[in-house]
């Protein structure tokens, strides 16, 4: 009986417990299931536990090769624990982990209970790989930083990229202060997260200009502060260059509208006159002109009027090219400007079958803050060309207000433009067949100029256009705020400011490759356009650019196949990429330095493009005033810094150049060891290349310091010519 209490006993016990638990008993040194509750049931498919009396090998297959029966004995023997803290066991389902814990019960009987830990040590293996992860990253950003305690601002580590800032060793820097190494500028207010600058003392007690910004973190009980900085000495040792560069682009530019608005009054002059007298000899004829003398004089008036219209067209592109085509911001009364062009059209229409209709939806403002003449001429254009190409029916103006933009649609039912006419009728001298072009004359500049004045408002035109029904041109201009006008009224300066850089555009929807196209040359860049991703990459390949735009939805190629088609080629690999839309790999952050939503307004990518297109930086060793002069007219194009025989060392440690050129001529014999201590001197990884100018009578460069370096050597003199395609070609294809 006594028995019999006990069994009850531990078996409510084993049922009543809420996770799973088995008894075995010590049959002859050997473990057999006795009981088992309901979740050890199911995790051991015990169907009947009377009859399947499973062994502790059946049980626990994994375990049988270890000995653990002989551990267990000891359990009972030795009145001990027995614990696995991950015991893996399946049930019909899936694995699980189990902290597994063995105790006595009595003298012959073992009781074992199991704790699912899955989720806790899948929480664990996801942990230690985030940390590993986040360490991968803190290890390998371009950006240098430094973790210290927030209260004693001790440093207590810091990344690869501030150890190479430092040149030094970590032992160096660790459990000193922040504030001997950090130094903040004048704005040593900010809070927290904002950037701010500052200078960065390296090892040997020089210093590096530098933006970093703080972030507090708390960890573990402890405060701690991570500071985040980036070398900014190459633009700061640009800024004279660059300055340079502008007032030699502000003085060529001036020569250039000084010749247009010079060129401008003559033409125009004569040609007012003709068309003034001719008119008057029309109007005032008398009977002593013949009817061919008559019809002269009129064709003479009517070719002087379309004469200076074309003038004025070359006019108006040869202003926008040049950057001269200022656009002055005002409040537009939109009834004031449309009675005008409802006047002007009138006058056009005298003599044709066509009705002209001005319709304003009614959340259209009666404002509108823009350049009252652009959008005259923009309005002008596009219904004259209505007029011109429509015989009969109805031309009309259409304004609407959608989203924060006001949209003007110009439709007619004129000839129409076939669909493969209607990617080239922007482009500049293009009109849509030659028989339009002869039939109603013109330069085919006026769509041109009107796309680039619309892009120049800061929007967007497009068309819409069927043969035989009729086309309607439609561009939105942005309802702007004060901020956006000051920073539309900067575009001129910010043109001349930046070098002359190539950008490649990949982009499948004309309409939206050729407004970024247009607005990329007004910005100041040479612009390659491609349709489509095999186009692109031929192009790619021939022309090298500065940056690349691409589509994430580009055909031929996709632009994921593209990308890694980049990273596969060693020249390609360094050109830096901004997609447009989204990204179609995180992965591929390495090779895409920013993404740029086609919603975004323009001038948040010029921002991007800026700041991947600085101006390369290049050192020149030389003492060669020659040479410097060279140098100088380079510096158009780069950043150039001069050293010679005292600094050339030092300025090759302080400023990491992407190319160095070194005039043999002006360190003798000398040129050998001052290679080797240059290569000595850089980061392991640093494998930019040389450049040497050499003539007959200097000695052969010992080359052994350059094994793993590119190295081109020219014979003097150079030509500038040649100078800039070899520097190109070194940094593309050897550059950082």
């Amino acid at each position: 009986m006594n028995n019999l209490k006990i069994s009850k006993e531990l078996e409510g016990i084993v049922n009543i417990l809420p996770h799973p638990m088995i008894l075995l008993r010590n049959v002859n040194e050997h473990f057999v299931l006795i009981r088992s509750n309901q979740q050890a049931a199911a995790i051991f498919q015990i169907k009947d536990q009377r009859e399947d009396l499973k062994t502790f090998n059946e049980l626990f297959p994994q375990l049988a090769n270890l000995k653990i029966e002989s551990e267990l004995l000891q359990v009972l023997t030795k009145n001990t624990l027995w614990r696995n803290k991950a015991l893996t066991l399946s049930d019909d389902k899936n694995a699980r982990i189990y902290d597994t814990m063995a105790f006595r019960v009595t003298a012959t009987i073992l009781g074992m209970v199991f704790h699912d830990i899955t989720d806790q040590r899948n929480t664990e293996i996801e942990l230690i790989e985030q940390q590993k992860f986040i360490n991968a990253i803190y290890q390998v950003a371009p950006v240098g930083l430094i973790i210290a305690d927030h209260d004693s601002a001790l440093i207590r580590d810091m990344n690869i990229e501030a150890l190479r800032m430092f040149e030094g060793k970590r032992h160096m820097i660790t459990g000193k202060k922040i504030d001997d190494f950090l130094i903040p500028g004048d704005n040593e207010d900010k809070t927290s997260g904002e950037i701010q600058e500052g200078t960065f003392r390296k090892q040997d007690g020089k210093t590096l200009p530098v933006l970093f910004r703080k972030s507090d973190i708390h960890l573990q009980n402890t405060y701690y502060t991570i500071y985040g900085f980036v070398d900014i000495s190459l633009l700061k040792e640009a800024e004279k260059e660059l300055q340079k560069a502008k007032e030699t682009a502000e003085s060529a530019s001036k020569t250039k509208s000084q010749f247009l608005a010079t060129i401008s009054h003559e033409l125009r002059t004569p040609m007012n006159a003709i068309i003034g007298i001719s008119g008057m000899l029309v109007k005032y004829q008398n009977d002593n002109l013949t009817p061919k003398q008559t019809e002269a004089l009129q064709m003479i008036h009517q070719s002087g009027t379309h004469l200076l219209e074309l003038i004025n067209d070359i006019l108006d592109l040869s202003r926008i090219e040049a950057g001269k085509m200022v656009i002055t911001y005002e409040t537009v009364y939109l009834s004031s400007i449309l009675t005008e062009i409802k006047d002007i059209i009138k006058g056009l229409l005298k003599g044709k079958p066509i009705r002209f209709d001005i319709n304003i939806a009614d959340n259209v403002p009666k404002t509108l803050i823009t350049d009252r003449k652009k959008l005259h001429q923009i309005l002008i254009n596009l219904l004259g060309n209505s007029v011109k190409f429509t015989e009969k029916g109805l031309i009309s103006l259409t304004v609407s207000n959608e989203n924060e933009r006001i949209y003007f649609a110009v439709s007619d039912t004129g000839i129409g433009i076939k669909k493969e006419d209607q990617k080239i009728i922007f482009d500049e001298f293009r009109q849509a067949d030659g028989s339009a072009t002869r039939k109603h004359q013109g330069t085919g500049l006026g769509l041109s100029i009107t796309r680039k004045l619309v892009t120049m408002l800061g929007g967007e035109i497009g068309v819409e256009s069927e043969p035989g029904v009729g086309t309607t041109m439609r561009f939105w201009l942005p309802v702007l705020s004060e901020e956006q006008i000051r920073e539309l009224g900067r575009n001129t300066e910010r043109a001349i400011e930046l070098a002359k850089k190539r950008v490649l555009v990949i982009e499948k929807d004309s309409g939206y490759r050729n407004s970024l196209i247009d607005y990329l040359i007004q910005s100041g860049y040479d612009v390659e356009p491609a349709e489509n991703g095999f186009q692109g990459l031929k192009k790619t390949v021939q022309i090298l650019p500065d940056i690349l735009l691409i589509g994430n939805d580009i055909e031929g190629i996709s632009c994921m196949e593209f990308l890694r088609k980049l990273i596969l080629d060693g020249r390609l690999s360094r050109i830096p990429v901004v997609i447009l839309g989204e990204c179609p790999d995180e992965r591929l952050t390495g090779q895409v330095r920013s993404v740029f939503s086609k919603n975004q307004p323009y001038a948040t990518l010029r921002k991007i493009l800026e700041e991947q297109c600085k101006p390369r930086l290049l050192l020149a060793c030389t003492d060669d005033i020659l040479n410097h002069t060279l140098l100088t007219m380079l510096g158009k194009k780069y950043s150039i810094i001069v050293s010679g025989q005292e600094d050339t060392v030092e300025k090759a440690s302080a400023f990491f150049p992407e190319l160095t050129i070194i005039d043999q001529d002006s360190f003798g014999e000398k040129t050998d060891s001052l290679i080797a201590e240059i290569v000595e001197k850089r980061p392991v990884n640093d494998t930019s290349p040389f450049l040497f100018f050499v003539s007959n009578e200097t000695k052969a460069i010992n080359t052994t310091a350059l094994e793993r370096i590119h190295h081109d050597i020219l014979k003097k003199p150079v030509s500038e010519s040649t100078l800039l395609q070899i520097i190109e070609q070194n940094l593309r294809l050897y550059g950082k």
